[in-house]
């Protein structure tokens, strides 16, 4: 059960429709990274009608006594009935109530990076009521950056913008606001929740579902750039204008890096991709190539929406946003987990509530199987031991396809394709159970690998 309150006190409560304590069309929206929404309808009843002020009330709502989303009202509506319409956001749009002064961070971590965002944006919202309402503490930080040393710097932006753009966007990642003794903690996390024990499950709980294949981001040729170079050089516009780090001098006198399978799929298409924290040319290729080998792949997503079973049966454990939620289509062939991206919750009616939950996998053509072996074991996407595995298996494929770049070892491809051919079921279509069954099959490809890695190391080196 749903429950809502105006600076503590009850806006709504369905046991409570006798003192008129309740909201119409009630509807609540979730969202990873995302301030979140919340609309209701006040009739001239409600002991509360004028109570609720604009961008000052806090509204909370809990389901089950568990805290769900907190916020305040951005607008309210009034009809010519005087039944009044807020419009809510999130509490992460107190973000938008400060900004970044300008300044330029040098090799900071970014638990220090975000710790310094959230110092500036305390120090500006109500200091003078010293009103901790919108403020944040620092709380846990699990993302990091390769060599947890950014270069990055503000220019009055807003903070909410200031993270979006120089840590969300970039490093990736997701926020969450946490409470604890109450305190408000924004986290910053590599993964976006637990794993449920809901499963949604076509011809029940299952709505709809929609594959998108998408090739507008793909780039077969890189130019990688790291930071500003320190240079005098004018335009004719008295603008100054700084070149930056390139490859050329680790890559053979080339600013380009280039992939001549996808070239040979899609043709060249250039790309360019600026890494502000970089300060040599070797880690730069290094970043380059990793880019690179995530850009020649096509993104194939799945989105599907779903009604939360929890809603109908209080013994089913309740889906919450970020959790991975495994799904079964067998008309559709999936048999897998998805994140829950987006919750559309309505609080008055648990039947017009919908989960939407997406995965996207990379693949570097929609018709052909070629040597990824990321693709492959991302595909199974079952329990921590085959989370373990892909990230191996992909800093394994990625030591491949530099090796094979200074080797031009022939045999590499084919003795990857070799091994997934292995480990794949004939029809291609891999079920839970199958998976947990291949799990040494997938280590002893694991220890293959890393071995031939090591080989081709030792001689790309020699070749050198």
């Amino acid at each position: 059960m749903y429950t809502v309150t105006c600076d503590g006190q009850i806006l709504h409560d369905p046991r409570l429709g006798a003192e008129r304590l309740v909201l119409l069309d009630p509807k609540l929206t979730l969202e990873l990274n995302k301030h979140g929404s919340f609309a209701a309808t006040l009739a001239p009843v409600h002991p509360l009608y004028d109570a609720v002020h604009k961008l000052k009330s806090e509204i909370v709502i809990t389901q089950d006594g568990e805290r769900l989303w907190a916020g305040r009202v951005l607008n309210d509506t009034q009809d010519m009935q005087k039944l009044k319409t807020l419009d809510c956001e999130g509490e992460l749009a107190y973000l938008l109530d400060s900004i970044q002064p300008f300044h330029e961070y040098h090799n900071i971590s970014v638990t220090n990076y975000l710790a310094a965002l959230i110092a500036n944006h305390n120090a500006q919202v109500d200091p003078e009521q010293n009103n901790p309402a919108k403020r944040f503490a620092l709380g846990t930080v699990t993302v990091t950056d390769s060599n947890d040393s950014l270069y990055r710097y503000s220019n009055y932006e807003s903070t909410w913008d200031c993270i979006q753009e120089k840590l969300l966007d970039r490093l990736g990642g997701y926020l969450k606001v946490r409470y604890e003794n109450g305190t408000r903690y924004l986290d910053y996390l590599t993964d976006a929740g637990g794993t449920g024990t809901q499963t949604i499950t076509f011809g029940e709980n299952l709505l709809d579902l929609k594959r998108t294949v998408k090739g507008d981001e793909i780039a077969t040729v890189l130019v990688p750039l790291g930071k500003e170079l320190d240079t005098d050089s004018q335009t004719a516009s008295a603008e100054s204008v700084k070149d930056r780090l390139t490859i050329k001098d680790v890559n053979g006198g080339s600013i380009y890096l280039e992939d001549a399978e996808a070239i040979a799929l899609y043709g060249r298409i250039v790309a360019v991709v600026t890494f502000d924290d970089v300060t040599t040319a070797s880690a730069l290729k290094t970043k380059g190539l990793a880019e690179l080998a995530a850009r020649v792949y096509l993104s194939d997503t799945i989105e599907l929406t779903a009604v939360d079973l929890h809603l109908l049966h209080v013994d089913v454990e309740k889906i919450r946003l970020g959790d991975s939620i495994r799904i079964i289509s067998a008309p559709h062939g999936i048999d897998t987990y998805m994140v829950v991206s987006k919750m559309e919750i309505d609080l008055a009616d648990p039947t017009g509530t919908v989960i939407t939950l997406g995965r996207t996998v990379q693949t570097l053509t929609d018709v052909t199987n070629t040597a990824s072996v990321r693709k492959v074991i991302e595909s199974y996407g079952y329990g921590q031991q085959i989370t373990n595995n892909v990230t191996q298996i992909n800093e394994i494929h990625t030591s491949l396809v530099s090796i094979d770049r200074r080797v031009d070892d022939a045999a590499t491809t084919a003795y990857v394709d070799e091994q997934i051919a292995a480990i794949q079921q004939p029809a291609g279509y891999a079920t839970e159970s199958y998976v947990d069954g291949q799990v040494d099959d997938l280590q002893a490809l694991i220890d293959a690998l890393t071995a031939r890695v090591d080989a081709l190391d030792g001689g790309g080196q020699n070749a050198e």
